[in-house]
């Protein structure tokens, strides 16, 4: 015994509503991850001290880098590193961070616009999932009140 056309007609709308709502909804959990760095960050080239890999996890891929911060003290942390860079990367050398201005302690590599053409990418594709799920919810609703006629089942 098959699905009905009439449940087919609902599970389809309601499957793709829920995907682009999870969708979207993931978006946005990366997106605000990255906001504090994006509005009150401060990018500055720090010099790789030692790079290193912790013992768990795929991207356990880290650095200790010396930098300067605005208060002109010189800072020492650890800072996570994407594995592509992290190969290219080699001690003494300089690479971009963006640190927290009220806590220089806190840091991710990368430059501050490179951390704002992330987050417009996320929201975008957190708009495309939106969209997604509202359009799968008027077709879901749709398919709720027409009272079509089925054949078959």
């Amino acid at each position: 015994m098959g699905v009905s056309l009439r449940v087919q007609a609902l599970l389809i709308p309601f499957a793709a509503m829920l995907a682009g709502a999870l969708f979207c909804a993931v978006l946005l959990y990366f997106w605000r991850g990255g906001k504090e760095f994006r509005k009150n960050g401060v990018t500055t080239q720090a010099v790789v001290v030692k790079k290193y890999r912790k013992d768990r996890g795929l991207e356990n891929f880290y650095a200790l880098v010396s930098f300067v911060d605005l208060n002109l003290r010189r800072q020492v942390i650890e800072v996570k590193i994407a594995s592509r860079v992290w190969r290219g990367l080699r001690e003494g050398e300089t690479t971009a961070i963006t640190y927290l201005r009220e806590q220089p302690e806190r840091a991710e590599q990368g430059p501050k616009w490179g951390k704002a053409l992330v987050g417009g990418v996320l929201l975008y594709m957190a708009a495309i999932g939106a969209l997604m799920a509202v359009t799968a919810f008027v077709l879901l609703i749709r398919a709720i009140f027409s009272g079509f006629e089925t054949t078959g089942s």
